[in-house]
Formats: C-alpha cells, structure tokens, sequence
C-alpha cells in the first residue's frame, strides 16, 4: 500500500463525532454560497460569534459545537462482515481559530484509538472547517504521523436540509504522503434528510435525523455504497452521530464481495459529562 493510501484510509474510516465530522470521511462536496461571516479568498465564510445560532427543524450541524475549548468524546462499538468487532475511543477538542492553506478556519483535533482483540491502534488527525451561517465546510486534515488531506473545493454542506430532498456534490480530495506522492480522488456525494425517528443505542435513547448518502468515484461514476447516519436532533448532543450504517454491494467498486458495517454509540460526552 503507498503510504498516501494509507492516509486516505486513515481519514476514511476514522469514527467521528458531529454529522459535520462525519460528512468529512465521505466524498468531498462543494458550495459557491456565501454567508455572512469572515470572508476568505474562495468566497467561503468562517463564523463569528454572531453566527453561532442554532435554529430550524432539519438542522443536523449544530453550531455550538465549535467554540474554541469544547470537547467531546464518543465510545463506539464497529461491526464489520464476517464477525470482526473492535472498539473505537474518539477524544476531539476545538483548538480554535487558525489558517489552512491560505484559509481562515477552525481546527478540531481527534485523537482516535482503535481496539482489535490483539492490538490497538492510535492516530492524531486535525480537521480545518468553516462554520457559516448557512454552510459548514471542510477544507481538509492533517494527520499528526505525517500526510495531509486537502478538498478542492473545500465539501461544504448545508447547516439544515429539506425533507426529502437531495443534495448532491462533486468535489476531489488531494492526499498528500510525506514521501512526496499524491494521490487524487473525485468523487460525487448525495444526501438526503430522511426523517426523524427514535433511536435506542447503549448511549442512549435519542430523537435523531436519518441521512443517507451514496457517493460514486471517478469519470465512470462508480459506486461506494450507501450509508445512513442518525443524528440527534436536540438536546445538549445535538448533532452527535450515535448510529451509522454502511453497506457496498458486491458490484460495488470493482469488488466481488459486498461489505456491510454497522457503527453503534456506547457513550457519548460533551465537555467531560
């Protein structure tokens, strides 16, 4: 495996916790909205104060999780085909306003430790979003060991949706190794806000938006999978993700074998409770 591989798929399958954590190990997406905010040089905005309001009734990105010193950690059960299980331990914490790449942002920082029944595994990755008034984006990571990821154009997703209604995106995702290579990945994303239903996970029982997506790489347009994210709908964890689920046909990227798997809350912790 080229070692740029290998960040991507640190980025892709580490677990994350708000939808907008989420949304970033999916395919890119792009916005030419504006908002109100700080402007950067592509038009993208970063909030103030002053945007860090919360309302509407399909919101999934909820605001208040990005001021600088808020942390969150979530405990997440991972089943996988064929009967494989682990736990993943996410720990992030808002460093607070930076740059990335010439960019105004806000840098989130996870500390993710993955454990298998005969090993674990640790990873540092830092997040750069911008959070506007109407759009959240992501304009890439950078992964402590080495390598960097960076979207052009940033994925920029909306702060809420409408009911039914698909948001697709294209966008391409820049992997950078520390040995110098780079890999290209474009890829096209839609999501849909399916409902609002009651989930129960061992977390807890929560009111949360189901939001599926699909996303296909490449000029031939092939497809990954489909997953289905559930994210708390209120409360002081809103915009938590304490379900996902991910299932790849077998036809599915060139594979022969489908793949499914099922990503649960054990707990879930804003600011140490």
């Amino acid at each position: 495996m080229k070692s740029g591989t290998a960040v991507l798929s640190i980025l892709v399958w580490g677990m994350s916790m708000t939808y907008a954590q989420a949304s970033a190990y999916n395919a890119p997406m792009h916005s030419s909205s504006s908002s109100s905010g700080n402007s950067t040089s592509t038009g993208v905005t970063v909030a103030t104060s002053q945007d860090l309001k919360f309302s509407g009734d399909t919101c999934p990105f909820y605001p208040a999780s990005y001021p600088k010193g808020t942390t969150y950690k979530v405990v997440t059960k991972i089943e996988e085909s064929g009967g494989r299980e682990y736990t993943e331990e996410n720990d992030s914490e808002v460093l607070g306003p930076t740059t990335f790449r010439g960019q105004k942002a806000i840098a989130i920082r996870e500390n993710i430790e993955l454990a298998y029944p005969s090993h674990k595994n640790v990873s540092i990755i830092d997040h750069f979003y911008g959070v506007g008034a109407q759009f959240v984006y992501l304009y890439g990571a950078r992964v402590r060991s080495g390598g960097e990821t960076y979207n052009d154009p940033p994925i920029s997703l909306p702060r809420c949706f409408v009911m039914n209604t698909p948001y697709t995106e294209t966008d391409t995702m820049h992997t950078l190794a520390t040995d110098g290579v780079e890999d290209r990945v474009t890829s096209q994303t839609t999501r849909v806000l399916l409902g609002i239903e009651s989930v129960t996970v061992p977390a807890g029982t929560f009111q949360a938006y189901k939001v599926g997506s699909e996303t296909s790489l490449g000029s031939n347009g092939m497809k990954t999978g489909r997953t289905y994210s559930w994210v708390v709908a209120s409360g002081r964890f809103a915009g938590f993700v304490i379900k996902n689920t991910f299932v790849r046909p077998a036809s599915a990227q060139g594979s022969s074998t489908a793949f499914h798997m099922t990503r649960t809350a054990l707990s879930v912790q804003l600011n140490g409770k």
